[in-house]
């Protein structure tokens, strides 16, 4: 087993997750739940 110096240690990346991710997932989230509320509470039409 090798020992990470400082400088290797503070290069170390990861588990970051982008703003566009995060504006995605929560996009999914939403549609979903207006799917959700759409089977649960349906609406007809007025026209």
């Amino acid at each position: 087993m090798t020992k990470i110096n400082e400088e290797k240690l503070k290069n170390i990346t990861g588990g970051e997750i982008s703003a566009w991710a995060v504006v995605g997932i929560i996009s999914a989230v939403v549609f979903a739940l207006g799917v959700v509320d759409g089977f649960i509470h349906p609406k007809g039409c007025d026209a």
